[in-house]
């Protein structure tokens, strides 16, 4: 494993061909007009994958030289932890007593209901930005402007693309293969963030005592942050440098070539002003508004579940390993079709240890296991009966979520539209605010435009001769 971590740069580099000097890099504005496009990012083991798609994570070669890193190599790190957080969390739900009850009304006190609801309410807190920062770049990745119009390796109408050389590199960096890699890389971490999120609800509702129930939140919150763990041992070992100041960037000269998609020009907010605006505003507004409305939908899930679990006496994983129990058995309804032989190959092929035998074994019936019709899975009609009995908690709820999730947008637009500024990083040149006035963007824009029209002249000139 050392030889390997030690010399793969060598032979990397005989294949793939693409090397790339600092020189080379820093001097790429020189050429390319680049502007940043709005996206986030996390230091972890399944973002890097997608920033290694856009050359983002490089690792040094010997000299002043530096090569990009292909997300292939990143992602079969992140499968690695994936098997490993998936197999954990399935784990430690078997190690529960999924058939105890929620709440024992002879021995269980108030105080110990409110202390779980109120470690569910902070775990489910300490996980929303890792589900949306995740939710945010899946919905940048597939979105079909980003492959054409951002500054990437194999797109030859930018920086990057434009230095990409020999066969086996142009191959390897074409748009179907990032593309396919980062999304198998978020799925991935948008799976295990949901899977935690789902499974702390059970893990914290069955404990009987108040520290029990810090502790599992704190165990369960642990296998969700090992991912940034991961990247930090592999970016050590393999020498990788850090991504932290790497921005995901539009390069307006692409958006010129006959390979710039206009997919999305029809949902822009605003007329663009400049080229690359269809980009910056419009495609990250949307973004932005597709993970914000999963985001909602999955904790409107969550509310009813914890509602429905207290309502019922009956732990949500409980339902959910009867459910695993019937796709295991072929027994599922119209989604067990497709999801039962997922979760066959899962248990067969991806988990540590085959679990098969010890869900069966506490959830079958025939062999004395607790699935009954009391553990049938939540439904449609459960929701709606959970809305009538619990009117208050559910409308208070979702007034939070759409106060968290819409709040900020409709500041922005109201900056935006109504102040005259707009917002901006805060780099040398704007105001001392952080803002750039619209003045200020007028006179860079005519100074753009005085641009074009010498690289216009120019090349007029230099056809003519």
């Amino acid at each position: 494993v050392v030889m390997v971590c030690s010399c793969w740069p060598a032979w990397v580099e005989c294949a793939c061909g693409y090397e790339l000097s600092r020189d080379e890099a820093n001097d790429k504005d020189d050429k390319h007009e680049l502007a940043d496009a709005r996206v986030s990012k996390q230091n972890d083991i399944y973002d890097a994958v997608v920033v290694a798609a856009f050359g983002g994570v490089h690792v040094n070669l010997p000299g002043t030289d530096e090569m990009l890193v292909h997300p292939i190599f990143v992602l079969v790190c992140a499968f690695f932890l994936f098997v490993a957080q998936y197999s954990s969390i399935m784990f430690l739900l078997l190690d529960q007593d999924l058939a105890a009850p929620v709440r024992q009304w002879e021995s269980t006190s108030d105080v110990l209901i409110y202390s779980k609801l109120l470690t569910i309410l902070i775990l489910q807190s300490s996980l929303f930005s890792e589900l949306m920062g995740a939710l945010r770049l899946g919905c940048f990745i597939i979105n079909p402007r980003t492959w054409s119009d951002m500054d990437r390796p194999g797109n030859e109408f930018t920086t990057a693309g434009a230095r990409c050389k020999g066969r086996i590199c142009a191959c390897l960096w074409r748009c179907f293969w990032p593309l396919l890699l980062s999304v198998v890389a978020m799925a991935m971490k948008i799976f295990v963030c949901y899977q935690v999120i789902v499974s702390s609800v059970s893990i914290i509702l069955v404990t009987r005592s108040v520290t029990d129930s810090i502790f599992n939140g704190l165990a369960i919150t642990y296998i969700a942050e090992l991912d940034e763990t991961t990247w930090g041992i592999v970016s050590s070992v393999c020498h990788f440098d850090d991504f932290d100041d790497f921005d995901f960037q539009v390069d307006f000269t692409a958006m010129e070539g006959p390979n710039a998609l206009k997919s999305w020009q029809c949902c822009r907010r605003r007329k663009p002003r400049k080229a690359g605006d269809e980009r910056t505003f419009s495609g990250a507004f949307w973004e932005r508004v597709t993970s914000g409305v999963l985001v909602f939908f999955v904790y409107f899930r969550q509310l009813t579940v914890v509602l429905f679990a207290l309502d019922t006496n009956v732990l949500p994983i409980a339902r959910d390993m009867c459910t695993y129990s019937r796709w295991l058995n072929d027994k599922g309804n119209f989604l067990g079709w497709w999801v039962g032989p997922l979760f066959k190959f899962a248990c067969t092929s991806i988990f540590v240890l085959d679990p098969t035998k010890d869900i069966l074994l506490v959830t079958d019936p025939a062999v004395g296991g607790f699935c009954t019709m009391e553990y049938r899975r939540m439904v449609n009609s459960d929701t709606l009966h959970i809305l009538d009995e619990y009117p208050g908690q559910m409308i208070g709820g979702c007034l939070v979520l759409v106060v968290l999730l819409v709040f900020p947008e409709i500041s922005n637009w109201f900056v935006a539209q109504f102040t005259g500024v707009e917002p901006d990083d805060g780099d040398e040149g704007g105001s001392k605010s952080g803002f750039k006035t619209r003045q200020e963007n007028i006179d860079a824009w005519q100074e753009e435009l005085q641009e074009i029209k010498a690289y216009n002249s120019r090349l007029q000139k230099v056809l003519q001769s």
